[in-house]
């Protein structure tokens, strides 16, 4: 028998550089050593909205107003002290221990020895990661460049299948990226944009911060004189730096050209063929040019007990605030979480509207599709077809902008430990899918029992009518596209009948089912809607699926706002009459009669099931093989559409829209347990046909990792003309893990 108790305060750190997930205790806040709380008083001395809380708050503290980016810990000495005394951290650190082999240093100087046990010694105190001025500059630019290398990517696949598409090719998909890399060699334009690419990229100006006692001396057995010499024996030159407020800093210059000589140069520009033009053997010159013209600067130092790392192309953004009145916790984006600040911190955020921008990207599909056509275009038997559709993608990405293209604010967020971990964040990118404001009516179905998944939210008819438009642009571009490849003739004749036969019969009923399917959405149905996933399904009997209620069975739910009752059923007699009529054809080309009276065949589509139950009329297909929670239905009265793969979930799921909405909230909320989530692999792998006991105990083990991590559950809403999002995450601890 095993009993549980609130988790210890543990550290979440979410810096990509230095990952870590703890658990801990949630009791009674520790009180900071006389002489810490001296420190945090006079490096906060009350000059910001923090109080006396600033210097508690690690980097921010220091850090200048213009910082665009910043994540750091709060208090982790505290939290790393509290994570040991977790039975979850004890076994982790046990089973590390029994299956990492211990570092071998026998062929290691003793200054790499010390400098890896000094580097060991510095977990475990506060650390940030900061972008300083022009971060978000480097961010747009890396964003154009994964653009540019999903476009290059995608016309590197597109010129070898194109190249085994054309008639007596065969195996000529091989000559693919050669074909690729003579088209984009000979194309001045792709050229061009690469070398501007390669002119615009640096490396990017941050500040990494550690937090250390004997800072200055850790400091110096991590970069040792040694290892300073041995930099500049490789002609990277080491100086003193001082920023301009005062700081003593040892600085790196690094000159690409040295990396890049010119010997490598000639050798890379020599291996280009012979063939390609002169204006684009120019380009090249000039690319590896502006690359071996770049430098790169790193610099470290200490700045009131912090290890500081800092990069960049130049080091002007290096400096500190010179009191926390002039530090990045001074801005008014920060002031919004000092309401927080007495809480029991670990982490805290900020991300400028700019970088906020430049990391959202408006084109997620759009240059993966110019390459394909870029492709297309450079072909002698499809550059045709890629002249059509490149007019297309043009249109494509106009709409495709306005769909996925956002408003930003600054945004900053905290977090801290209270029965869990929780968080706070205000601003950042406008979430367009939703309407706040409006009182949730099926909120309160996300806290029904084994929900594994939901979420409710008003929609935004606005964006639900961009998205819209860009999936129909985007299936228009699919079409022509296959249109103008079968006229290119991909499918030879075969291929003109089916395309005929497909625009005669396919397309006018997709036609006709879209539609009645907007019309039910625009004109049937209100802006609320739920998407609901639960665990309390029981199993169905199903070929080679073991059945019982001991096998967690997931049902799919959605839940929508009716407007008009009329509409929605005029949509669907609609959609089921044309699927019958479809139906009934197939099944008699197909050898099997029609059903009396014309309709469909039995074996196609399954006869219709009508229930009444809390004021609801549920219709449901009769199949052999749809029983239980496995029975699709739609359940429909005058004020809700409730579309389940589960009759129980949907008559459940009525019932509890039929009493009365408890205490309502606006805006988004949203619940992922994943507890559950555990619950339903070990499910999953009971049924696997190749289970064996010894698989079963790994996973078993696995497991027992995940299993503390409860249900999440958060909330994104609209106050006071601010965007915030609330999350809370129940963490609880094992007393022993079996």
């Amino acid at each position: 028998m095993r009993r549980r108790h609130p988790f210890f305060r543990a550290p979440v750190l979410a810096a990509a550089m230095l990952p870590m997930l703890a658990l801990t205790h949630c009791g009674k806040k520790e009180e900071a050593a006389p002489e810490a709380q001296a420190k945090a008083t006079t490096a906060g001395e009350a000059s910001t909205a923090f109080g006396d809380k600033a210097g508690l708050l690690g980097g921010a503290a220091i850090l200048p107003s213009d910082t665009e980016f910043y994540l750091g810990s709060v208090q982790l000495k505290k939290h790393n002290e509290a994570i040991k005394a977790s039975n979850w951290w004890k076994n982790v650190s046990a089973l590390i221990e029994d299956k990492t082999p211990a570092a071998d240093t026998s062929n290691s100087s003793p200054e790499a020895v010390e400098s890896l046990n000094t580097l060991k010694q510095l977990w475990g105190d506060d650390f940030f990661i900061a972008g300083a001025a022009g971060f978000s500059e480097s961010v747009g630019i890396l964003r154009d460049f994964n653009r540019f290398y999903n476009e290059m990517n995608f016309r590197a696949l597109m010129a070898g299948g194109t190249a085994g598409l054309q008639p007596g090719m065969g195996g000529g998909m091989a000559a693919g990226p050669l074909m690729y890399l003579q088209a984009i060699l000979n194309d001045p334009a792709t050229l061009e944009r690469a070398g501007l690419l390669v002119k615009n990229i640096e490396i990017f100006p941050l500040m990494i911060g550690i937090k250390a006692d004997d800072a200055e001396q850790k400091l110096a057995k991590l970069i040792p004189a040694k290892a300073i010499a041995e930099l500049e024996a490789k002609k990277i030159k080491v100086t003193d730096h001082k920023t301009a407020d005062g700081h003593s800093f040892k600085a790196a210059l690094i000159d690409v050209s040295l990396l890049i000589d010119e010997e490598m140069q000639k050798s890379s520009l020599d291996q280009l063929p012979p063939d390609i033009s002169e204006e684009s053997r120019k380009m090249m010159e000039k690319l590896f040019a502006d690359l071996r013209s770049k430098k790169m600067h790193v610099a470290w130092g200490v700045v009131q007990g912090q290890i500081i790392f800092a990069s960049g192309k130049n080091l002007d953004h290096l400096k500190f605030a010179a009191d926390p009145a002039s530090s990045l916790l001074a801005s008014p984006a920060m002031e919004k979480i000092v309401p927080h600040k007495d809480k029991d911190l670990f982490a805290i955020s900020f991300l400028n509207e700019k970088s906020m921008l430049a990391l959202h990207d408006d084109q997620p599909i759009v240059p993966m599709l110019r390459g394909v056509v870029s492709a297309m275009k450079g072909n002698a038997m499809f550059g045709e077809a890629g002249n059509v559709l490149s007019a297309q993608l043009d249109e494509l990405a106009t709409v495709e902008k306005t769909a996925f293209g956002h408003q930003a604010t600054d945004a900053v967020g905290a977090f801290w430990w209270e029965k869990g971990m929780q968080g706070v964040s205000y601003g950042g990118l406008t979430p367009k899918f939703l309407v706040s404001g409006k009182p949730l009516n099926y909120a309160g179905l996300l806290d029904q029992d084994k929900t594994l998944f939901g979420i409710t939210y008003h929609g935004n008819p606005q964006f639900n009518m961009e998205l819209r438009a860009w999936l129909e642009k985007l299936f228009g571009v699919v079409y022509v596209g296959a249109k103008e490849l079968i006229k290119a003739g991909v499918a030879g004749a075969q291929g003109q009948q089916q395309a005929a036969m497909f625009d005669m019969l396919i397309l006018p009923t997709f036609q006709k089912v879209y539609a009645a399917d907007k019309d039910i959405v625009d004109k049937g149905l209100g802006a609320e809607t739920a998407i609901l996933i639960d665990l309390a399904g029981v199993t169905p009997p199903l070929p080679g699926v073991a059945a019982g209620e001991d096998q967690p069975f997931p049902r799919i739910t959605t839940v929508s706002e009716v407007k008009s009752r009329a509409e929605v059923a005029k949509g669907w007699t609609t959609i089921n009459d044309t699927l019958t009529g479809i139906a009934a054809m197939l099944g008699a080309n197909a050898g099997g009669g029609a059903a009396p009276g014309g309709g469909a065949p039995p074996s196609l589509i399954p006869p219709l099931e009508s229930t009444e139950k809390d004021g609801f009329t549920t219709w449901s297909y009769q199949f052999e093989l749809l029983s239980g929670d496995l029975t699709p239905n739609s359940t429909l009265n005058d004020k809700h559409l409730i579309l389940s793969t589960s009759k129980g979930a949907a008559e459940g799921i009525a019932a509890s829209l039929a009493k009365p909405v408890a205490d309502s909230v606006d805006g988004c909320v949203w619940k992922l347990d994943l507890g559950l989530v555990s619950e339903l692999v070990e499910g999953v792998s009971a049924n696997t046909p190749n289970q064996t006991p010894e698989k079963a105990a790994q996973l078993k083990q696995a497991l027992q990792w995940i299993k503390p991590f409860k249900s999440m559950q958060g909330r994104v809403f609209e106050k006071d003309g601010v965007w915030q999002n609330t999350f809370e995450w129940d963490i609880s601890d094992s007393v022993s893990i079996d």
